[in-house]
């Protein structure tokens, strides 16, 4: 099993397209065929733009939803500890995870504004 970053580029309105990032294990349980024509599973997938995003909140719960993909998908299939921890360190060299109460700051964004006016 091997990870590996790949891009995808998806049509996004006119004349208009974003750059999903994705973390892909090449050599694992046949989900997909990549080009080459190899078995791989895509753990998770993220708008590539919230790399660059310097808001940490947003960027924090955009990671937030990368990494809540990637467990699913790693719970899935049954790896053993030690390979799943070096797949996860791996990823994080990219993404890194979130603060435990990423899924909370939508709600406390949504409130703080409301407050304000």
């Amino acid at each position: 099993m091997q990870l590996e970053w790949q891009k995808r580029f998806v049509a996004c309105g006119v004349a208009r397209e974003k750059v999903l990032l994705e973390a892909v294990l090449i050599g694992c349980a046949p989900r997909v065929k990549t080009a080459a024509g190899e078995d791989c599973f895509i753990l998770g997938t993220l708008d590539e733009r919230f790399l660059a995003v310097r808001d940490f909140d947003l960027q924090s719960f955009q990671f937030g939803l990368f990494w809540k993909e990637v467990n699913q998908n790693l719970d899935g299939l049954c790896l053993e500890t030690p390979v799943r921890e070096e797949l996860e360190r791996r990823i994080e060299e990219k993404i890194t995870k979130p603060p435990k109460d990423w899924a909370l700051w939508p709600k406390q964004c949504s409130l703080a504004c409301r407050l304000k006016n």
